[in-house]
């Protein structure tokens, strides 16, 4: 999974800044899949993924983008 960040800062005068950042998880928006089943007493599925990964920062793609006034 990658991840990446990117950060601007805009200076106004001596004492007034604007920073604008943005983060990114799963960048290329990939799946990440599940471990495949390894229960016996189902051999059918044995080996098989049925599913991807559900949980924060491994799930889809996240954005987050934010702005912050330094006076």
């Amino acid at each position: 999974m990658w991840s990446g960040g990117l950060a601007k800062r805009f200076d106004f005068g001596e004492q007034r800044r604007l920073r604008l950042m943005g983060s990114f998880q799963n960048l290329f928006n990939h799946p990440n899949y599940s471990n495949p089943a390894s229960s016996i007493s189902v051999p059918a599925q044995v080996g098989r993924i049925t599913g991807t990964l559900g949980t924060e920062g491994s799930g889809s793609r996240t954005i987050e983008l934010s702005a912050r006034l330094e006076f």
